[in-house]
């Protein structure tokens, strides 16, 4: 549905913010962008809509390249494709009613038509007894709310977020990504969401990827970036995570030569691969952490293990073979 293909990005003073990228996302998907402060993340989304004019590539949606559409064609494609911000962009001057009926009377909607879709709206998002406040009467997440119902207004088929909730508090934060992620099943939108934060990405999203000066480093669905992570930066994103913070139990490990992590995703976590393994193998386990997580789309499982015994290598190929990844971690004692 959206392709980015060797699209780069350098502005007049010859810094080039997105190098040579390539990107697709399907029709569907909630496409987590994340990545550390001017690593291009903005820039990129903003692409997507022509808000920013690439200095080579292409941009295609649903298989039109953007770039090529005069202003009336991009005018009509841009309504299909609706933006919510960080600071909101609300008109002080009008009240939540024409906020959101602003886009649909910029769109040529006639009156009863307008008034309608902003009543539905306003319902969709829990706003209805709000209609008649201005912006300053409202709290931030009420607020991200109005943008939310404006940036659907026309019936949009695609839904970018830059940064829709780094202004807001952990609370509001997950009833905002609630909210989008109801939308989303509601209206069959495709959303592309920009953000820091690694915990929006493990709400919301099934894919993501990572970027860092302007390049993709990491991109894949989110079980599989969450749980074994692969690049530096995007370790330190995954650190932060309550299932990566308790990473100092590793100090308190034996001295084992025979240390693993095994990492178990979606069917292998509900698999009882450890006790058949015990079975057929003459080995040992020593559990000395466990944990679960559960994903959007997908879940998956952590397990530290010390393997003792007379098969070790017979026994981590038979649990390798059930699509579970293992990883020797017997260095990270020596940090």
């Amino acid at each position: 549905m959206i392709e980015l293909k060797n699209i780069q990005k350098t502005y007049p003073n010859g810094f080039c913010a997105i190098k040579n990228l390539n990107l697709q996302i399907q029709k569907g998907d909630i496409y987590g962008i994340i990545g550390y402060s001017g690593a291009g993340k903005s820039t990129l989304i903003r692409l997507i809509n022509r808000l920013e004019e690439p200095t080579n590539g292409e941009v295609l949606i649903n298989n039109t390249n953007i770039l090529n559409l005069n202003p009336k064609a991009l005018q009509k494609q841009r309504q299909k494709i609706g933006m919510i911000f960080q600071h909101f962009n609300l008109l002080s001057r009008r009240n939540v009613f024409d906020n959101i009926a602003f886009a649909l009377q910029i769109a040529g909607w006639k009156k009863e038509e307008c008034v309608q879709r902003v009543l539905e709206l306003l319902d969709l998002v829990g706003l209805k007894d709000k209609k008649d406040f201005y912006p300053n009467q409202l709290s931030g997440g009420q607020k991200q709310r109005v943008a939310i119902a404006r940036a659907l207004a026309n019936h949009p088929q695609i839904l970018l977020c830059d940064e829709a909730t780094s202004a807001l508090d952990t609370k509001t934060t997950q009833s905002i990504l609630a909210l989008l992620k109801d939308i989303q099943q509601k209206m069959s939108l495709t959303i592309v969401l920009i953000t820091h934060q690694i915990e929006v990405v493990r709400a919301i999203c099934n894919k993501v990827c990572v970027i860092n000066k302007g390049e993709i480093i990491e991109e894949g669905e989110v079980a599989k970036i969450l749980s074994h992570p692969k690049h530096q930066i995007t370790q330190e994103l995954v650190a932060t995570m309550p299932h990566k913070k308790n990473q100092d139990y590793l100090h308190f490990l034996p001295d084992s030569t025979n240390l693993y992590e095994l990492v178990f995703i979606n069917e292998a976590k509900d698999s009882p691969i450890i006790s058949q393994a015990l079975q057929k193998f003459k080995v040992t386990f020593n559990i000395h952490f466990a944990d679960f997580n559960t994903l959007p789309s997908q879940s998956f499982g952590r397990m530290i293990l010390d393997i003792q015994g007379e098969e070790i290598e017979e026994a981590l190929a038979f649990i390798r073979a059930q699509n579970v990844e293992i990883e020797s971690i017997q260095r990270k004692n020596n940090d």
